[in-house]
């Protein structure tokens, strides 16, 4: 093998090997960067989406509350009409009367079914119309022992226009449930129309269906962000691979200029000393190339 040859295969090895390395190191490096960048995007999109969540069921609550005494009040305005003119109520007449039933027992509905029910109090805490008949009759201060959140609100719902508030009470169905409720007074009369709604029914649905979307909003959002660090990976191994050609071409056609600079004097060098072998001592051998070449040529042939 020659030993321009020998310089060229040299030369042309060390060039991939470097090519080889730095393509291996830079996609390392963009390795960690991609995966650091992709932790990144993921904790701040699962902050955000969280961020979301909390605001979403915070409105979401204030607006359930919202329309929880919404309808408590107009049920009380409804209900000053029939009742405000009077002089006398008789609770046993009431609770014959289809009409005055119907506006003051009514079921609070929500696009997953019934969540709670109105009903009618008077000032004293006396039940007067109610979904389940057996609580009709009933004053309820004989459960403000067992259920002291409940009695604050209705009691204090005898001397205020308006009041609502979280507490633990039975539902119709006699089971404890947690419940929202709005106490509305009706004008000119001695009644308080009361809306209660079960918290599990009413809020935690609307919540439960803000955290499944929220998931999956944030499944779709780190698909696309892995989706996105692949394809950015996959460029940039391209444009590498792409570099690392173009650098090794280069690297080849320096080997070719530099291999050719230091084998042609060489080249020079040995036909002189055939020259000087067949007899001809005139030849002359240019005086070009590396030093150590130089000084080779420039010595005296016996």
């Amino acid at each position: 093998m020659s030993i321009r040859t020998s310089l060229i295969l040299s030369y042309l090895a060390l060039v991939v090997l470097l090519t080889f390395g730095m393509l291996t190191g830079a996609d390392w490096i963009g390795e960690k960067l991609r995966r650091k960048n992709l932790t990144f995007t993921e904790n701040a999109v699962k902050k955000i989406t969280e961020a979301n969540l909390g605001l979403s069921e915070k409105i979401l609550k204030k607006y359930g509350e919202f329309s929880v005494v919404d309808v408590a009040e107009a049920i009380a305005r409804e209900l000053s009409y029939l009742l405000a003119s009077k002089k006398s109520y008789s609770y046993a007449a009431m609770r014959r009367d289809p009409t005055l039933r119907r506006v003051a027992v009514q079921d609070i509905l929500t696009p997953d079914g019934v969540a709670g029910y109105t009903d009618l109090l008077d000032i004293f805490g006396v039940s007067v119309l109610h979904p389940n008949p057996t609580v009709e009759g009933k004053n309820f201060v004989m459960w403000a022992d067992e259920f002291p959140e409940m009695w604050k609100l209705v009691n204090s719902s005898f001397s205020q226009p308006k009041v609502n508030g979280y507490y633990t009470f039975i539902d119709r169905d006699c089971k404890k449930r947690q419940k929202f409720m709005a106490l509305v007074r009706v004008p000119k009369t001695p009644f308080v129309v009361v809306a209660a709604v079960n918290i599990d029914k009413y809020f935690l649905p609307a919540h439960e269906h803000i955290k499944r979307h929220s998931e999956e909003t944030r499944k779709r959002a780190d698909q696309a962000i892995a989706h996105y660090a692949a394809d950015m990976d996959r460029k940039v191994k391209i444009v590498g691979l792409i570099g690392g050609g173009a650098l090794s071409l280069i690297g080849i056609l320096f080997g070719f200029f530099f291999a050719a600079n230091i084998s042609r004097p060489l080249l020079r060098l040995r036909q002189g000393v055939g020259e000087l072998g067949e007899g001809n001592f005139e030849v002359a051998v240019p005086e070009k190339g590396a030093r150590e070449v130089v000084d080779l040529a420039h010595r005296p042939w016996l």
